[in-house]
């Protein structure tokens, strides 16, 4: 089986209150389930990098572990990676889930 991470992220305090991470998150892993990947490591954060990228921790991170395995990163869109196109420095799956 295929490994990937996992990276869900909202960006405003009202996106907290609703169920957008656990959205994410639950498509997320059916995505994996349903197109043979499994999943190594899950990362979910609230936040923006609008005027500090260093913001985002758990970005990070899921770009830490990809690299060091090998694996994609499987997000719900781009914005949710990130709204000024910062391209990350290992691979992304834009998974195509999103409500919009």
């Amino acid at each position: 089986m295929k490994e990937a991470v996992l990276y869900c992220r909202v960006s405003t305090k009202k996106q907290t209150k609703g169920h957008g991470l656990q959205r994410q998150l639950n498509r997320g892993i059916e995505w994996a389930e349903r197109n043979g990947y499994d999943l190594v490591a899950v990362f979910s954060e609230f936040g923006s990098d609008f005027e500090n990228k260093s913001k985002l921790p758990a970005r990070t991170q899921a770009q830490r572990v990809a690299s060091y395995r090998d694996c994609p990163v499987l997000i719900e869109d781009w914005d949710r990676w990130s709204r000024n196109c910062s391209f990350p420095e290992c691979k992304v799956i834009e998974m195509g889930i999103s409500d919009r």
